[in-house]
């Protein structure tokens, strides 16, 4: 810098300019810095440092000297820098060796000695004295390679955590002493993995007083509580998320609302008739009107389609009279000689009730039709009591005519399908003819597989 003086200069930058000594601040005794607060030497080629490198630099409070090419650094190298607060000496990979009072300096507040693999380099070092050093915390490759560890001693510093990225595992396992005491430990889940290796391993009987010199400093209510007698548990340092419990409960309720209309689409049919069948139970009325089954020959008389008649015969009839039902058919019961038209006619009022079997076939049938005019007029007179619809086969939209739409919009009606829940099905039509014309209507769809 010869002669020039840089007298108002607070902050100087000399990075990467391949300086392999520190510049001179001094002309004689005479001081060309007087301002300067901040020095930055990074990536040059020091290798030496001296103290009187920084003479003159009284005012300088922070100095940068990362990624430089020191091999060792002596004693009281920052003597003359009175006023210095920071310093960093950053990846100096060269340095093997350091003096005892190479950081001699009353006013330094922040030191950085990272990513320099002193430790690191030393793999025959067996006994390593680092206490009273207000450590808190290094690089966790930092004893990577330090495999010739016997001792190790950082006892009256400020480490309040050790974990598994503290210290190798095999590392730690191999010390015959290790000094810990008078540090500030936190008794906290953090600090579970270091207690369980205790517990699991012999390491208790490397730790110098390990029964009596390893207490808690935080939370203030496990202060003074001996480190052997804190045991944090998985259960216990497994912190409680509301969130979870909250999509849990959402994701249930929607599973439950889900499976609900599942089998409400699926057998409300069924289910609204078995609750009418338990009600029909539970409440059995009185027949007090005047217009009793007993007033009649029969109990139902059948309007069905011929293509419909091995269904009838063989299942409807057989199973209504099983209950000693007198069911009316028109092959059997008609009057020999007589009009269809008026053993139709005749017989409908000989019975209690109608049972209607509909299917393409019937509403197809022109003469199908014209009874079912007959039992529209039965319902008119009677009420939707006095018949009992059953869908035998369901009726597709072009064989729908206006009278049977109407009819179905406006009465309750069964469906038959094969398959289980039959039971409820049968139930249900004998219920249907048997109960009287003031009780209140019912409605089954047989829907498979739902019971």
């Amino acid at each position: 810098m010869g002669e020039i003086g840089f007298r108002t200069v607070e902050h100087l930058d000399l990075t990467s300019n391949n300086i392999n000594s520190v510049p001179k601040f001094c002309n004689g005794e005479k001081n060309l810095t007087h301002r300067l607060r901040v020095l930055t030497l990074n990536d040059n080629a020091l290798r030496f440092l001296e103290p009187i490198s920084f003479k003159c630099l009284d005012s300088l409070e922070e100095l940068l000297l990362d990624s430089n090419r020191f091999t060792s650094l002596g004693n009281n190298v920052f003597t003359y820098l009175t006023n210095l607060k920071r310093l960093t000496i950053n990846t100096a990979h060269r340095i093997t060796r350091l003096s005892p009072l190479v950081i001699n300096s009353s006013s330094l507040q922040k030191l950085q000695f990272a990513q320099n693999g002193f430790i690191n380099k030393m793999q025959h070092l067996e006994i390593l004295i680092l206490s009273g050093n207000k450590l808190e915390k290094w690089n966790q490759n930092t004893f990577a390679n330090v495999t010739s560890l016997r001792e190790l001693h950082i006892q009256g510093n400020k480490i309040n955590l050790i974990n598994k990225t503290t210290f190798p595992l095999n590392l730690l396992l191999s010390l015959e002493k290790l000094d810990l005491t008078s540090n500030p430990f936190w008794c906290t889940c953090d600090l579970m993995w270091f207690l369980d290796t205790i517990r699991k391993t012999n390491l208790s009987k490397a730790l110098t007083k390990w029964s009596s010199s390893y207490d808690c400093s935080y939370p203030n209510e496990l202060k003074y509580r001996w480190l052997k007698n804190y045991r944090p548990t998985v259960e216990s340092c497994t912190p409680w998320d509301p969130t979870d419990t909250i999509i849990a409960f959402v994701f249930l309720g929607v599973l439950l609302v889900v499976i609900s209309v599942t089998i409400i689409l699926k057998c409300q049919t069924n289910i609204r008739n078995i609750l009418y069948l338990i009600r029909l139970h539970r409440h059995k009325r009185r027949n007090c009107s005047s217009d009793l089954p007993a007033k009649y020959e029969f109990d139902a008389f059948i309007v069905y389609c011929d293509s419909d008649r091995h269904w009838v015969h063989g299942e409807l009839l057989k199973r209504l009279e099983e209950v000693n039902l007198r069911i009316c058919v028109h092959y059997r019961d008609f009057e020999a000689g007589q009009p269809i038209t008026s053993n139709i006619e005749n017989f409908m009022n000989k019975s209690w009730k109608i049972i209607v079997v509909m299917s393409n076939n019937f509403a197809k049938s022109e003469w199908c039709q014209w009874e079912l005019c007959l039992v529209q007029e039965r319902r008119r007179r009677k009420g939707s009591n006095a018949m009992v619809l059953i869908m035998r086969q369901q009726i597709d939209s072009k064989h729908m005519t206006s009278p049977l739409r109407t009819l179905l919009y406006t009465t309750p009606y069964l469906t038959w399908k094969s398959g289980l829940g039959q039971n409820i099905f049968w139930k249900a039509v004998i219920k249907g003819i048997k109960k009287t014309y003031s009780d209140p209507p019912i409605a089954v769809n047989l829907i498979d597989p739902c019971f």
